[in-house]
């Protein structure tokens, strides 16, 4: 971030035309008092930046725990599923790395000794035979992205308990997001809530 203070009698005129001097990129202007600050906008996606940004983030994660872990589900560290990770943090490695992390960390909370294993539908069958949630096939909003609706209705505490449920949302968002338009323009859940439902279930 580089901020500029305007003299008494400047104009941003002159402002602008320093800003010559910027990379590409730092051009949103933001006033406070009589400071001008520039600060950096996020980067634009092009094949070029998101290769470079993969290989500084595999770099980044290749001796961490998580990676370790991913070893027996090659589709965890693939380009296309670490882009996601890049794409929610606006394309910075840092921030991907840490969203990365938790997000293993999560996964080994949920499925324990399997959370390296690949996903498979049949492990999960019994809790999305329920219908919660449910991946609506060729179900898109007009942005664009993929629906995800879960009927709170269809939940059974005597065939499925939080983790169970928590493991079935896992997989259905994990299905949704193989769809490459749907790994750009991300999903959205529709939550049909039944009114009888008691908090503790």
């Amino acid at each position: 971030q580089r901020s500029i203070s305007l003299r008494p009698n400047s104009g941003v005129r002159g402002v602008e035309d320093d800003e010559a001097v910027f990379p590409l990129g730092r051009s949103k202007r933001h006033f406070r008092g009589r400071e001008m600050v520039l600060k950096e906008a996020p980067l634009v996606e092009t094949p070029e930046v998101l290769q470079h940004k993969l290989t500084e983030l595999w770099s980044d994660l290749v001796a961490s725990p998580a990676h370790q872990l991913s070893g027996e589900d090659p589709a965890s560290t693939s380009p296309e599923f670490l882009a996601l990770f890049l794409r929610t943090e606006d394309l910075n490695v840092r921030n991907a790395a840490t969203r990365y992390r938790r997000y293993w960390e999560m996964r080994v909370t949920l499925f324990g000794d399997d959370a390296g294993k690949p996903f498979s539908a049949e492990r999960e069958r019994a809790t999305l035979d329920l219908g919660f949630p449910i991946l609506v096939q060729g179900g898109r909003d007009k942005l664009g992205r993929q629906l995800i609706v879960t009927d709170q209705g269809n939940m059974n505490s005597k065939i499925a308990g939080p983790v169970q449920l928590c493991r079935a949302v896992w997989y259905v968002v994990h299905a949704a997001l193989e769809d490459p338009e749907t790994a750009k323009t991300c999903y959205i859940t529709l939550i049909d809530i039944n009114e009888n439902l008691r908090f503790s279930e």
